[in-house]
C-alpha cells in the first residue's frame, strides 16, 4: 500500500500542476470573452439578415451560416479544452491512493516494530527459561486444540466469504458485460436502421424529419436511462469492493489477534515440550499461507477491477464513437434540410410562372382581345392580374396622347427657334452699328486740330450714345469706350496739368467710389451708440502717432502688472500652506526647534497679537483652498521639511492583483493601481524586484513604508507577502493589504482592522501564508456586482469605461488620503475619514 502511494507522489509535481491549472485557468476566460464577442456578433448579423429583403438574405445566408458553424467550432474546441483539462487533473487525482491509511499504517507499523524489537528482546530472554522450565508443562495440548479448532473455523469462514464475494463479483461482471453487448448491438442495429430510412427518405424530406426527430429523442433518452443504470451499478460494485476491502482487513485483524493469543498461550504455559515447539511452528507456517491466500484473493480482487475499469474504459469509448457518429447524421440531416429549405416549392415555381406571364402581358401586350376576354373569364386569371393589365392599356393610351403633346410642342420649338435666330440677326447688326460709331469716334480724335476734334468728338460720342439707346447697358459701354479713348488721347498729348487732375477727374466720374461712400454712410448711421463712440475712437487712436505709442506702453505696462500680482499671489498662497503646516508641526515640538525658527515661535506663542494672526491665517487659508491637497502631499511626501526623527519600524502596504500587460487596467487589478498612485504620490520608485514583487522603499511623513506588488498570480499572492513579512518582521497590524471587492458599490472605500477573506483568492492566499491570522488591516475598493447573469470571473477582467476611470481616481486620492492618516494619525481616525462615506459628497 505504501510504494503505489511513495510512487503516486513522486509523480505528481504540484508546483507544476498549479502554474498548468492557473494558464488553463486564463485560457477558459479568454475563451469565454471570444465566445461573448462572437455571440454578439452573431446577434447583430442575425437581425441585420432578417432586416434584408428577400434578395439579400439570399447574399447574406451562406456568410451568417458560416459564422454559426464557425462559432459552434469554437464552442467545439472550448468543450474539448475544458473536458481534456478537467479528465488530466481528474486521472491523476483518481489514480493517486489516499494518503491517510498509508501514513496511519506506518505509524502503527513503526509503533509497533519497537514494540516489536523489545518484545523480541523479552522473548529471548524468556525463551531461554521457558527451556528449561519446558519439561514442566504438561497441559498445554488442550489449549493448542482449541487453538487449532479455532484457526480451522476462521479459515473455513474466510474461504467462504472470499469464494462468495469472487462468486458475486464474476456474476455482476458477467451481468454488465452481457447488457453492454446487448445495448451495443441494439444501438448499431437502430443506428443501421436510422440511415437506411435516411438514404431512403431524400425524396420526402418533411416526414423524415419529424420521424428523425422522434427517433433522436428515443435514443437520448435510452442513453441517459442507460448512462444512469451504468452509473449505478458502478456506484454498488465500488461499494462492493470497499466492503470486501474492510472485510479482509478485519480478517487481518482477526488473524493478528489469533497470533498474538497463541504467544501469549505460550508466554503463559512455557512448560511444553519440542513436539509442541514443532506444532506451533506448523501453526505458524499454516497462518502464513494462509496469508499468501489472502494476498492471492486480493491480486486476484485487483485484477477484477483492472478488468472491469478496462470494461469501463472500452464501453465509455465506444458510446464516444456512437455519439459522433449520431452527430454526424444530426448534421448532414440538417444540412440536408437547410438545403431543401433553401429551394423553392412547387407552390412557389407556380407563383413564379403566373408572375412571368403577367410582366409579359404588361410588357409586350401579348394577349389579345380575345384571348383577353378567355382569360379573364377563366378562373386562372386573379384581380391582380386584371388590374395590371387594364394599367397596361391606360398607359398606351396616355403614351399616344403624350406623342402627340410632343409633336405639338417640337412644333412650337421650332417657330421660338425661328425667332430666335431672327433677334440674334439684330443684335449683332446692332453691334456691327457701335464698332462702327466708335471706330469714326477714334478717327476724329486722331485728326490734326487735336483739340477742336477733341470737343467734337466728346460731343458727337454724347450725341450718338443718346440717339442709339437709351438702355443703361448701352450707355456703359459708351462710357467704358470713351474712357479708354481719352486714355489714349492723353497718352498721345497730355501734359503734366492734365496727369495732375486725371486721377482725381477719374475717382470723381467713379460711380463705384460714390456708391461705396453712400454704403459706408448708411452703415454708420445704422450704428450704435457706443459703436460710433468705439469706432471714433479707433480712428482716432489709429490716426495719432502719439496716442498709438501711448497705448501699446501703457498695454505692455498693464500686462507685466497683472503677471507681477498673479506671481505674488501664488507664492504667497504657497509659503502661506508650508508655513502654517511647519508651525503647527514646531509649535509641538521642542525647544529646540522653537530656537531655530523663532519667528514661529512668537507665531505660536498665545500672547502674541492675535488679531494679526487670525488676519494672516484667514488671507492665506483664502487663497490656498484650490492647493490645499497639493500642499498635504508635498508636506507629508518629504520627512525632511519637517526634521523629525523617522520611526524604525516600516510599514508594508501591499496591492493585489494579476502581473500582465493584458491585465492593465482591468478591475481586478485595482489594488495595484493604488499601489501605484501611493507611489506617485509620495515619490517613492517601484523599480527594484524583490521576493517575486515590484517593490518600493520610502517615507510618509516621518513613517517608513515598504510599498510591493507581487509578481505572481492572484491565487499566489500570499508567497511574495508571506516572505517579505517574514525577512523584514513585520507585525501583522503593520500590514496594510489593498484588494478588490465585488460585493461593495463601485469607487466606494472600507477600511477594516481585520476580518476574512470574502471569497478573494487573493487574500486566501495571504490569510494562508499568514499562518491562518486574519489580524492585519486591509483597504477594500469595491468594484460593483456584474451586470445581469454575467460571469463573475469576465466581468473582473474587463477595463473601466471613461466615467468609471474618473470616480476611480477620485478613490484613489480618497485612498491616498486615508493611507496618510493611519500611518500619522492611527486607525480610528483613519476608518472614521473612510468608512463615514464624507468624501463620497465631495463626488457627488
Amino acid at each position: 500500500m505504501s510504494y503505489p502511494f511513495s510512487l503516486a507522489t513522486s509523480d505528481f509535481d504540484l508546483e507544476k500542476e498549479k502554474s498548468v491549472l492557473d494558464e488553463q485557468g486564463l485560457r477558459i476566460a479568454e475563451n469565454q470573452e471570444n465566445s461573448q464577442k462572437n455571440r454578439r456578433k452573431l446577434a447583430e448579423s442575425t437581425r441585420d439578415f432578417k432586416k434584408a429583403s428577400a434578395e439579400e438574405k439570399l447574399g447574406l445566408f451562406n456568410s451568417l451560416l458560416k459564422g454559426y458553424q464557425e462559432e459552434v467550432d469554437n464552442l467545439t474546441k472550448r468543450a474539448k479544452f475544458g473536458e481534456n483539462a478537467f479528465l488530466n487533473i481528474y486521472q491523476k487525482l483518481y489514480e493517486a491512493p489516499d494518503p491517510y491509511p498509508v501514513l496511519a499504517s506506518i505509524a502503527e507499523k513503526d509503533l509497533k516494530l519497537s514494540e516489536l524489537e523489545f518484545d523480541n528482546r523479552k522473548m529471548k530472554v524468556e525463551l531461554e527459561e521457558f527451556r528449561t522450565e519446558a519439561t514442566h508443562l504438561k497441559n498445554q495440548q488442550a489449549t493448542i486444540r482449541r487453538l487449532e479448532e479455532r484457526t480451522r473455523q476462521l479459515e473455513q469462514q474466510m474461504e467462504e466469504k472470499v469464494k462468495e464475494i469472487v462468486e458475486i463479483k464474476q456474476r455482476s461482471l458477467a451481468e454488465e458485460n452481457q447488457k453492454t453487448l446487448e445495448v451495443l448491438k441494439e444501438r448499431e442495429q437502430l443506428l443501421q436502421d436510422q440511415l437506411r430510412q435516411a438514404k431512403e427518405s431524400v425524396s420526402n424530406m418533411q416526414k423524415v424529419h419529424e420521424l428523425a426527430q422522434s427517433q433522436l429523442f428515443e435514443v437520448r433518452a435510452q442513453s441517459e436511462e442507460e448512462r444512469a443504470t451504468k452509473q449505478s451499478e458502478l456506484s454498488l460494485l465500488m461499494d462492493e469492493v470497499e466492503r470486501a476491502q474492510t472485510r479482509l482487513l478485519s480478517l487481518e485483524r482477526e488473524k493478528g489477534v489469533l497470533r498474538s493469543q497463541l504467544q501469549s498461550a505460550n508466554e503463559d504455559n512455557g512448560n511444553n515440550k519440542n513436539d509442541d515447539l514443532d506444532s506451533n511452528s506448523m501453526l505458524e507456517n499454516s497462518l502464513s499461507a494462509k496469508e499468501k491466500m489472502i494476498s492471492e484473493l486480493n491480486m486476484e480482487l485487483h485484477n477484477l477491477e483492472t478488468t472491469l475499469s478496462n470494461e469501463r474504459e472500452q464501453h465509455v469509448n465506444d458510446i464516444k464513437k456512437l455519439n459522433a457518429l449520431l452527430n454526424e447524421k444530426e448534421v448532414a440531416f440538417e444540412e440536408i434540410k437547410k438545403e431543401l429549405q433553401t429551394r423553392p416549392t412547387a407552390k412557389l415555381v407556380d407563383d413564379l410562372r403566373k408572375k412571368v406571364k403577367i410582366l409579359q402581358a404588361v410588357g409586350y401586350n401579348s394577349i389579345e382581345a380575345e384571348d383577353w376576354e378567355v382569360a379573364t373569364s377563366g378562373e386562372e386569371m386573379s384581380k391582380l392580374e386584371s388590374l395590371l393589365l387594364d394599367k397596361n392599356r391606360k398607359m398606351e393610351h396616355e403614351l399616344t396622347q403624350l406623342k402627340v403633346k410632343l409633336s405639338e410642342k417640337t412644333s412650337v420649338l421650332e417657330q421660338a427657334e425661328g425667332k430666335i435666330a431672327e433677334l440674334t440677326a439684330t443684335v449683332n447688326e446692332q453691334q456691327r452699328l457701335i464698332q462702327k460709331l466708335e471706330d469714326d469716334i477714334l478717327k476724329g480724335y486722331n485728326s490734326k486740330d487735336r483739340k477742336g476734334t477733341l470737343f467734337d468728338g466728346w460731343d458727337h460720342s454724347e450725341s450718338v450714345a443718346t440717339e442709339a439707346s437709351e438702355d443703361y447697358n448701352l450707355e456703359k459701354v459708351v462710357s467704358r469706350g470713351s474712357k479708354k479713348h481719352a486714355e489714349d488721347l492723353e497718352s498721345g498729348f497730355g501734359s503734366d496739368v492734365e496727369s495732375k487732375y486725371k486721377k482725381i477727374y477719374e475717382d470723381d466720374i467713379n460711380p463705384f467710389a460714390a456708391f461705396s461712400k453712400k454704403e459706408r454712410d448708411q452703415r454708420y448711421k445704422e450704428l450704435g451708440l457706443r459703436d460710433k463712440i468705439t469706432l471714433s475712437s479707433g480712428r482716432f487712436l489709429l490716426g495719432n502717432k502719439y496716442a498709438r505709442t501711448f497705448v501699446f506702453f501703457y498695454t505692455i505696462g498693464l500686462h507685466i502688472l497683472v503677471f507681477t500680482c498673479l506671481y505674488r499671489m501664488s507664492a504667497l498662497s504657497y509659503l502661506s500652506i508650508t508655513m502654517n503646516a511647519i508651525g503647527g508641526s514646531i509649535c509641538l515640538s521642542s525647544s529646540s526647534s522653537a530656537v531655530r525658527f523663532p519667528y514661529w515661535r512668537l507665531f505660536c506663542n498665545s500672547s502674541s497679537s492675535s488679531s494679526s494672526k487670525t488676519l494672516i491665517s484667514t488671507y492665506w487659508s483664502k487663497t490656498a483652498n484650490a492647493m490645499s491637497q497639493f500642499s498635504s502631499s508635498s508636506i507629508t511626501s518629504s520627512p525632511s521639511a519637517l526634521e523629525t526623527k523617522p520611526n524604525s519600524q516600516p510599514w508594508l502596504i501591499v496591492g493585489l492583483g494579476n502581473p500582465g500587460k493584458k491585465y492593465n487596467g482591468t478591475r481586478h487589478n485595482v489594488g495595484f493601481e493604488m499601489v501605484d498612485a501611493i507611489a506617485e504620490a509620495e515619490g517613492i520608485s517601484m523599480s527594484s524586484v524583490s521576493y517575486r514583487a515590484l517593490f518600493g522603499k520610502g517615507y510618509i511623513g516621518n513613517v517608513p513604508v515598504l510599498l510591493a506588488k507581487p509578481q505572481t498570480f492572484m491565487n499566489a499572492s500570499g508567497e511574495s507577502v508571506g516572505a517579505i513579512v517574514s525577512y523584514y518582521k513585520i507585525p501583522l497590524k503593520q500590514v496594510l493589504v489593498i484588494f478588490d471587492d465585488l460585493d461593495l458599490p463601485f469607487a466606494k472605500l472600507r477600511l477594516l482592522p481585520k476580518g476574512g477573506h470574502g471569497g478573494h483568492n487573493g487574500m486566501k492566499s495571504v490569510i494562508n501564508h499568514f499562518k491562518g491570522s486574519r489580524d492585519f488591516p486591509r483597504l477594500r475598493i469595491g468594484i460593483g456586482r456584474p451586470p445581469g447573469k454575467m460571469d463573475p470571473v469576465n466581468f473582473v477582467l474587463r477595463p473601466f469605461n471613461k466615467q468609471e476611470q474618473e470616480e476611480l481616481d477620485f478613490a484613489f486620492q480618497t485612498g491616498i488620503e486615508a493611507v496618510r492618516i493611519l500611518l500619522l494619525n492611527g486607525f480610528d481616525k483613519s476608518a472614521t475619514f473612510v468608512n463615514s462615506g464624507k468624501y463620497l459628497e465631495q463626488l457627488g
